[in-house]
């Protein structure tokens, strides 16, 4: 059986080492001071032989600075020393018991602290790899968007090819919708030149070959000069193997008339056909 340890769980004995060590070395100072004053009184004292006055000392004044400091930090240590004691007395007072009860409120907060920097620390690591798992998933759908863009820039494209393509086959659809069809007696000797008579001039196609000639003149507000370019050029054809057909809208009953004299008197043979309406036509227009 172990025996019974009567000590106090608190010692105090460096500290009153250190107290006692203060203590020793104020007197030494005090007695170093009382020396040098003892001193200087001995040596200005009247000896018994005449002797001349001695010289004062010229460091005089250094020396009084340095005893009035001295004796302020004399009186410094005296009220430190005085502070010291007064907080060891309140400490030796205490009883055991509240000295326990504190050391033990101490060590609670202690580790109530402890708890909470690992509490922190475990949440610091769980934001950590939910910032981490953020990030990918940030990056994840930063290169899923740049890749829906791409997507959607391409049938954009497509869309704008596409509806282009559709404009070109309205426009088709609304040229074949104003072109009239036609029929050739194959069996005739003489190849046909349909004259088509607009309101601005005078467009000619050549069923043997395909070929068309254009007599307008979009820089005439009239049809004057359409007319003289193709009665010029209808001169040039052989009457023999030619002959024309004029296909007529209502716009050019102003001049077809004298056209169609105009070619009886060249000799051609000639045919005539009344279009229903300015926008239809025979020639197809070029693209």
């Amino acid at each position: 059986m172990s025996a019974k340890d009567d000590s106090p769980p608190v010692s105090l004995f460096s500290f009153q080492d250190i107290i006692t060590s203060i203590t020793g070395i104020m007197f030494l100072v005090v007695l170093l001071l009382a020396l040098i004053i003892l001193d200087s009184s001995i040596l200005n004292a009247p000896g018994e032989e005449t002797a001349p006055p001695p010289e004062p000392a010229p460091n005089l004044a250094e020396l009084k600075k340095k005893v009035t400091a001295l004796e302020q930090l004399l009186k410094d240590s005296r009220l430190e020393f005085r502070h010291l004691s007064l907080q060891m007395e309140k400490a030796i007072q205490l009883p055991l018991e509240k000295l326990e009860e504190d050391l033990a409120l101490e060590q609670e907060k202690n580790s109530n602290l402890k708890r909470k920097l690992q509490e922190s620390e475990r949440i610091r690591l769980s934001l950590k790899n939910e910032n981490l798992h953020l990030e990918k998933e940030s990056l994840r759908l930063t290169e899923e968007s740049r890749r829906q863009d791409g997507q959607i820039q391409r049938k954009k494209t497509e869309l704008e090819k596409n509806r282009q393509k559709l404009e070109k086959l309205r426009k088709q659809l609304e040229k074949q919708k104003k072109l009239i069809s036609y029929s050739i007696d194959s069996d005739f000797p003489k190849k046909l030149l349909i004259v088509e008579c607009g309101p601005a001039g005078i467009r000619v196609k050549n069923t043997a070959t395909g070929e068309i000639h254009n007599f307008i003149d979009d820089s005439d507000l009239t049809y004057a000069s359409s007319i003289a370019k193709f009665l010029k050029w209808a001169k040039t054809r052989d009457r023999r193997t030619e002959y024309f057909s004029l296909v007529i809208t209502p716009g050019a009953f102003g001049y077809a008339d004298n056209l169609d004299q105009e070619l009886i008197s060249a000799g051609f043979s000639r045919g005539r056909e009344i279009l229903p309406s300015n926008d239809s036509r025979i020639v197809e227009e070029e693209p």
